[in-house]
Formats: structure tokens, C-alpha cells, sequence
């Protein structure tokens, strides 16, 4: 009896440490610049230069998010991959940025600029890749 209230509150806490995020999160490039869905992906993996790449913090729910949408990978695994290739000279990771206003404003700004904001907070400065 112990051990399956033991499990059940280890399981409730499990759940609650993980961070919230409600809404989809969609790719921003600057409105001057076209590219699709894939190619965000290949940006922020590394395969693919020419564009200026944002993200948000690390532990942002949008970050995560993001990295699943748009990469297929979670956020530790498209990091390591950034610090693989930044090791073998390949390309520089994303800059990060302290908030989604901040995004917003870089990204629309920075001719070739890529980031990524939760869908809600879209705006029209930017162009929305989904």
C-alpha cells in the first residue's frame, strides 16, 4: 500500500515539474525572406547557412516545442547536435533571446532573421512558416 501511494505521488510530481505550455508554436522569419517548414528544421540543425537563427531560453515550453515541430528532435538532442557542429566548425548556434517580444522584434528586424513564438503571439511584423 506504501509502495503504490509512493509511485502515485512520484508520478503527480513527474508530471507537474514538466513546464506548461498551451498552444501550438509556430517558425518567424523576417516578412523578406522565404523559406518552408523543412527548411527551418535544416537551419537549426546546422544543414542548411545563409539565415541568422534565434531561440528563446533553455527550459522555454516553446523551445521544446519548437525543436519537436520543426526538427524532430527534442531540445537536448537538436542542442547537442548544435554544440557537435559548433565544435567541428560547421555553424554557430542560434542566438538566444530572453522573450518572445524580443523575438518578435529581433527577428523582424534582422534581414534573414528565423525564430519561433507561440502561435498566439504571432504579429504581423513577421512572416508565420507553419
Amino acid at each position: 500500500m506504501k509502495l503504490t501511494i509512493a509511485i502515485i505521488a512520484a508520478c503527480f510530481f513527474a508530471v507537474c515539474a514538466v513546464p506548461a505550455f498551451a498552444g501550438d508554436v509556430v517558425a518567424i522569419t523576417n516578412k523578406s525572406l522565404t523559406i518552408d517548414k523543412g527548411d527551418i528544421g535544416k537551419v537549426y540543425r546546422g544543414d542548411m547557412s545563409g539565415f541568422k537563427a534565434f531561440d528563446l531560453p533553455e527550459g522555454d515550453a516553446a523551445r521544446a516545442a519548437f525543436a519537436d515541430a520543426y526538427t524532430g528532435k527534442s531540445a537536448a538532442a537538436l542542442k547537442k547536435v548544435q554544440n557537435q557542429n559548433v565544435f567541428a566548425g560547421r555553424s554557430l548556434p542560434p542566438k538566444v533571446l530572453d522573450s518572445v517580444a524580443d523575438m518578435l522584434k529581433t527577428v523582424s528586424s534582422t534581414p534573414n532573421g528565423i525564430g519561433y513564438v507561440p502561435e498566439s503571439a504571432a504579429d504581423g511584423s513577421v512572416r508565420v512558416v507553419k
